[in-house]
């Protein structure tokens, strides 16, 4: 978690084949005319990543949300430092994953988000041919007041920032074909950001 304008932690990536590093972040703000920041510059080990996908939940009324997920193809093995810098003061969580076996040509088959305000966040997206393939979720939430989030039956959580109001988790399972979801449930209304990555 962070409150200024640059956050780390370390991550560690095991010596898997064909690995990728996914790395989630949301940013929080709360209830303005002026959206929530953006990042400016993330490295694991010092290398770049790319941006995958982004969403923002912008609102007068509710407070703000925006999430970004990034990928690295074939990250370095062992513990490595995961640097992320904004354009301005913020605050902001993150997390990150590393999975192995994915094809490093194209391994992102598909992605979608959506952006709400409610105590149910869910985001699809269509997953074709027959194998076995991995469905990431990331949801990222803000609310001024305590509340908790609970994943939704059959995914596994792979980490989770949710010791503040703004809070994120990422959590996976396998899908094979057809419409496929990722979704979560919050204990009061908040304001999210959802983002679904097909690998």
């Amino acid at each position: 978690t962070s409150s200024g304008s640059s956050m780390s932690w370390q991550h560690t990536t095991g010596s898997g084949n064909d690995r990728i590093l996914l790395v989630s972040v949301d940013i929080a703000r709360g209830a303005s005319s002026t959206a929530p920041t953006t990042i400016t510059a993330i490295t694991y080990g010092g290398v770049s990543l790319t941006q995958v996908t982004s969403a923002v939940y912008t609102s007068t009324v509710n407070p703000q949300v925006r999430s970004y997920v990034y990928i690295l193809v074939n990250p370095t093995s062992g513990t490595n430092t995961i640097s992320v810098t904004f354009a301005s003061s913020t605050y902001a969580v993150g997390g990150s994953v590393t999975y192995t076996n994915v094809n490093q040509a194209t391994p992102i088959l598909a992605s979608n988000s959506t952006t709400s305000y409610g105590s149910s966040q869910s985001v699809s997206l269509t997953a074709l041919g027959t194998y076995s393939k991995v469905l990431f979720g990331h949801l990222g939430t803000y609310r001024a007041t305590t509340y908790s989030i609970s994943e939704d039956s059959g995914q596994t959580n792979r980490w989770s920032q949710t010791s503040q109001q703004y809070k994120g988790v990422g959590s996976d399972k396998a899908v094979t074909s057809g419409v496929v979801a990722t979704s979560w449930s919050t204990s009061r209304s908040v304001s999210s950001v959802a983002i679904a990555v097909l690998l």
